[in-house]
C-alpha cells in the first residue's frame, strides 16, 4: 500500500469523518493536484486487486469494524466506483 493512499485512509475513511456525507470526499479528493489523485487511484486498484487488507488491518487504520472481509471489500468497491467511476452516492461504513 503507498503511503499517499494509506495516509488517505487514515484522514478520509477513518470513524471520525467517514460517516459524515457533508465532506463531500469525491470533490474534495479531485481538488487535489493529480498526483496525490493518481495515487489514491492506483492505491484503491492494487488493493482491490489484492484483498491484502483485512478487516482486522482496516480497523487498526480507521478504528471502523467490518463483520468480514466480503464485507470491508463491497465497501472499498463501492467507494472506488464513487470516487473514480462516476457513482453518486457516496458509501458509508456499517453503524
Amino acid at each position: 500500500m503507498n503511503d499517499t493512499f494509506k495516509g488517505f485512509i487514515k484522514t478520509y475513511l477513518d470513524i471520525d469523518v467517514a460517516y459524515y456525507p457533508d465532506l463531500r470526499l469525491k470533490e474534495t479528493l479531485h481538488s487535489c493536484d493529480d498526483e496525490f489523485v493518481d495515487a489514491v487511484r492506483s492505491g484503491f486498484k492494487d488493493l482491490l486487486r489484492s484483498r491484502s487488507l483485512s478487516p482486522y488491518d482496516w480497523e487498526g487504520l480507521t478504528m471502523i469494524e467490518f463483520e468480514d472481509e466480503d464485507a470491508l471489500y463491497d465497501y472499498l468497491n463501492r467507494m472506488y466506483a464513487y470516487l473514480f467511476l462516476g457513482s453518486e452516492d457516496q458509501p458509508f461504513p456499517p453503524e
